[in-house]
């Protein structure tokens, strides 16, 4: 099912939570609606849903308008971040429950439900109560609730932030497998950068209402399209830099080398991730600052000449043998850089 939307807006009480947003979804993908609270990536997924109508635009399921549907003849199913199961129903009721509206024979629900508790890797589950299930548990009957009624679109609220960091790795994975496995064209909604970046075939990022870019995980996280991209996707260097225009060729400084640059633009602004920036013998003199450990990896904020600059470096023997007020050579590869025009 392929999902298109068109010059969309929706306000409450004067608020603009959708900002005349127009956006295809490609069959079969998934594609992350991302963004910080408040940026309406979930009143966009409602209205997809049929949940919360419009002011105005259009939605089209595969070329037909389905803008003043309700949501039950729409055919998407939505997986909620608190499950919405029934306490008073074991999971095979719980799964079954959407066939049972649809008046589905008694046969064909036990086929369906048998079919889907393989799916999500619930075998065995069908009877047990819903409180006794663990968080990761009770996510995997909502996705199966979902899927049984065989949704032509699979819309997912933030379905994963009620569980800790590694059920939710493993959560995503499933979810990612389950959405490939199926083909059904999905819709996930995240404020974690990185779950979007792990599960999406396309990426959403949104501010204010508005769409900021859309792209793969690599375009939206390696080449930002604005500074505000760039930054929500992660820790970054930000550098202003004036173009340099000398015996015919134009080009800008970076710890002391000189890159050529084609752009027209007077300013630039260059970014660069932490984790692209090496320790070098050829490199330039850093002055340690300070260092703050993650692990296996460590950020180090640096002073290079003029500039504070921050290093991810992993945790090997050599790393970990430096200081606070030590030096250290660093360089970087030309082609990590990003750079975006103007004063942004």
């Amino acid at each position: 099912m392929e999902i298109k939307i068109r010059n969309m807006v929706k306000k409450f009480n004067g608020v603009t939570a959708i900002n005349d947003i127009s956006l295809e979804v490609i069959e079969g993908e998934m594609l992350a609606l991302l963004g910080s609270s408040g940026c309406g990536k979930t009143t966009l997924l409602r209205t997809i849903a049929g949940l919360i109508h419009q002011d105005c635009g259009e939605i089209y399921f595969n070329n037909m308008e389905v803008s003043d549907w309700p949501a039950q003849k729409r055919n998407a199913a939505m997986v909620f971040q608190n499950y919405a199961l029934f306490p008073h129903m074991n999971v095979s009721e719980n799964i079954a429950y959407g066939l049972k509206i649809r008046k589905t024979e008694k046969k064909e629900i036990e086929k369906k439900v048998a079919e889907v508790l393989e799916k999500v890797k619930l075998i065995g589950f069908g009877k047990r109560k819903i409180q006794e299930l663990s968080g990761g548990q009770k996510q995997r009957v909502a996705l199966a609730r979902s899927l049984v009624i065989e949704p032509d679109i699979l819309l997912f609220d933030e379905p994963l932030s009620n569980l800790d960091e590694k059920l939710r790795v493993s959560m995503r994975q499933e979810i990612r497998r389950i959405q490939k496995d199926t083909n059904i064209t999905s819709v996930y909604v995240t404020h974690d950068q990185r779950e979007a970046l792990s599960i999406a075939d396309r990426i959403v990022v949104m501010d204010s209402g508005k769409i900021c870019q859309i792209g793969t995980p690599e375009e939206i996280y390696y080449r930002p399209a604005n500074l505000f991209t760039a930054d929500f996707m992660g820790h970054l260097n930000v550098f202003s830099c004036g173009i340099i225009e000398e015996n015919g060729e134009r080009y800008y400084e970076l710890f002391g080398k000189k890159i050529p640059i084609e752009n027209r633009g007077k300013s630039i602004k260059i970014l660069l991730r932490p984790e692209e920036i090496d320790i070098s013998k050829n490199g330039v003199d850093a002055l340690i600052l300070d260092i703050e450990p993650f692990g296996s990896v460590s950020r180090y904020k640096l002073k290079c000449k003029n500039d504070i600059i921050y290093a991810d470096f992993i945790n090997r023997r050599r790393v970990g043998s430096f200081k606070v007020n030590d030096y250290i050579k660093i360089d970087f590869d030309v082609s990590a850089i990003h750079v975006i025009e103007g004063e942004l």
